[in-house]
This record gives C-alpha cells, structure tokens and sequence, in this order.
C-alpha cells in the first residue's frame, strides 16, 4: 500500500494513498510513549524503543487504512471510494480504469 510516513521524535502518523488517483486518507495520531521507563531512555535505547513503537504504528495504521480503500480484483491495486465502482450487471465490482479496459462506462 502507498503511503507517506508523518512521524515525528514525537510520534506516528502515516497517509495511505489510493493507488489510482492519490486521494489519502491519514491515520490517528500515535504518541511516542516513554511511560514505565524511569529515567526516560536516551540514545540508542531511546532509538530502538521509537523504532519498535514506529513498526506497531504502521502496523496499527496500516489495518486501519484497510477499511478506507477497495481492492480492485482485476488489477490488484487499493482504491478510494472514487475510483471504485460497484457494478450492478453482475460482473463484480472493479476500478474504474479495469472498467474502463473492459469498455464499460466508469462513472
């Protein structure tokens, strides 16, 4: 999935972007979290904690972005609610570009 990676020493947030048309849609914003650790870590150990925390925020964000996009199932590719349309000859539901591929009206 395409996404852009936000995140901050702060925390984490990532935009998922439709393979079509670009359109993204953003993940909620996740906090770094130095709780439980007294004093809070520096270094290295602070770099491996952001970077373990980063890697299950992606993985959170990622799940998440699955609701927000189709999977064409003639191209393969993640597209917005826009770019996917929902047929009702009852040849299935596909982006618009595989529509348009099959000579049916995209709109």
């Amino acid at each position: 999935m395409q996404y852009v990676d936000l995140s901050t020493p702060d925390g984490f947030r990532f935009v998922f972007r439709c393979e079509r048309c670009g359109d993204g849609a953003a993940s909620e914003w996740y906090a770094f979290n130095t709780a439980g650790y007294s004093p809070p870590p520096s270094g290295k150990a602070r770099e491996l904690l952001w970077l373990r925390q980063h890697k299950e925020a992606y993985a959170r964000a990622e799940s998440e972005a699955r609701y927000e996009f189709n999977v064409c199932p003639v191209c393969g590719r993640r597209v917005c609610g826009g770019c996917y349309r929902v047929t009702d000859d009852g040849r299935g539901d596909m982006c618009r570009d595989c529509l348009k591929q099959e000579g049916r009206n995209p709109c």
